[in-house]
């Protein structure tokens, strides 16, 4: 058996492309657990469409083992949203089925609006890592292996690279690794996001430091980059490897396209007007030029040829900057329908604007916003800014024609080779993943 642990929306955007490819190519027994009881497995497009393939269900990690009566309760508290992660559907449900008299589904939102509410507080006052410390501890972990009995652990870089206090070093993950090690049992930690600096900044010393000091017996970095400079903060060179990106690969491309939600409701939002989409970033990668974003969006907020959508950082889902009431809010919108929707966006550092260029749409880089540069720019598979009035300009040239070439298409395919596919061109990107695996599962091999 493979045990994946998943924790949050971007990792398993980075982590289902692997685990299709298994799924399709093998017939390995996979398991999918969920760390962190808050993230909606139930309704994610992703997992759904695993389980709908291939017949691979997802559960909550502390919903999976339940050696006691007492994890059967903490289960049930913990585990068990309300119906569709909506409290407001999870009611009108109930009243439904009241006035249905179908008790039996009555009796099942009820239980469920109970369980959902129990949960909210359990978050909202940050009993969960108390919980944790006194019941999901080393002899938890232990019973947990012993159960499955895993040939490979797979988790994503933030469970094996954290700081002090982070989800790494905190209950369960930090015994269940203890016991894996214990055991034999080989860890993997793949990417769950894509820095894309060139030469990073100082900022993410210390996440390079966490990185070279990984839990895991291999770790695949994103790209050579980003592998070199944490090699030269000490992470053995032996046991990590870059593999390209499986979220970003022309095969797993050809199928989230097919399988992420629609949004009918905005699709003809904006038709008569140069639509743009804003891709914000956490705060801190502002720095101290904050204000220049903050610019951008008011001054775009008041051009009447432009349809502005604002979209939060997928992390965290929250709006860093202001926005007037003429910008829509894009927070619950999926990032690849809203570019699929726009005729350009404009973004920070994310790895969501690699799907921009896989898209063709125009990718415009506020270089002027930081004081690093990324990829992207050294490729030159963008439009670099370097002023407002930059970006006004090639607002301007796209309001006339939106098919205007802004830079060239050659240096956009060159950075996919080199980057995406770690300079292989036509890479099996999920297909080295696979023969990455295949060896792992062979403990002589373990850091490959």
């Amino acid at each position: 058996m493979i045990l994946f642990f998943i924790h949050r929306f971007n990792d398993i955007d980075h982590l289902t492309p692997v685990i299709y490819k298994l799924a399709k190519e093998t017939d390995k027994e996979i398991k999918i657990l969920a760390i962190n009881p808050f993230v909606d497995i139930e309704n994610d497009f992703r997992l759904k469409f695993l389980e709908r393939k291939f017949g691979l269900s997802s559960n909550y990690l502390i919903d999976s083992f339940k050696p006691s009566l007492i994890y059967e309760v903490l289960a049930y508290f913990m585990a068990r949203p309300y119906v569709k992660n909506d409290i407001n559907f999870n009611l009108r449900k109930a009243l439904k089925d009241l006035t249905d008299f179908n008790f039996k589904s009555f009796l099942y939102s009820v239980s469920r609006l109970i369980s959902g509410t129990l949960r909210r507080l359990i978050s909202r006052f940050d009993l969960y890592q108390k919980l944790l410390r006194n019941f999901y501890n080393e002899s938890y972990a232990n019973k947990l292996l012993s159960q499955y009995k895993p040939s490979l652990i797979i988790f994503d870089h933030a469970s094996t690279s954290t700081q002090k206090n982070g989800i790494g070093t905190t209950p369960p993950i930090k015994w269940i690794a203890g016991e894996a090690k214990k055991k034999s049992i080989p860890i993997l930690s793949l990417p769950h996001g894509v820095p894309l600096f060139f030469n990073s900044p100082k900022v993410y010393d210390k996440r390079k430091k966490w990185i070279a000091k990984d839990l895991s017996d291999h770790i695949v970095l994103q790209h050579e980059w980003w592998h070199e400079e944490v090699i030269n903060f000490g992470l053995e060179r032996e046991r990590s490897s870059v593999q390209g990106l499986p979220r970003f690969c022309d095969e797993w491309i050809r199928i989230l396209h097919a399988i992420v939600p629609g949004y009918d409701s905005f699709e003809y939002e904006g038709s008569e007007k140069l639509r743009i989409v804003y891709m914000d970033t956490g705060p801190d990668n502002y720095s101290n030029k904050k204000n220049h974003a903050q610019e951008l969006i008011d001054y775009l907020s008041d051009l009447d040829y432009i349809h502005l959508i604002y979209k939060p950082h997928t992390r965290s889902n929250k709006s860093h900057l202001r926005a007037s009431h003429s910008v829509e809010i894009g927070t619950d919108i999926n990032s690849v329908k809203l570019i699929e929707w726009s005729d350009a966006v404009i973004g920070m550092h994310s790895s969501i604007m690699i799907e921009a260029l896989i898209q063709k749409k125009i990718y415009i880089s506020p270089k002027y916003f930081r004081d690093f540069d990324l990829l992207y720019e050294k490729y030159k598979a963008c439009f670099i800014a370097h002023s407002l009035n930059d970006i006004v300009g090639a607002l301007e040239k796209m309001k006339k024609n939106k098919n205007v070439a802004l830079y060239a298409q050659d240096d956009v395919d060159k950075f996919m080779t080199d980057v995406v596919m770690n300079r292989e061109s036509h890479a099996d990107v999920l297909g080295n993943y696979l023969a990455l695996i295949e060896k792992m599962m062979n403990k002589d091999n373990i850091k490959c």
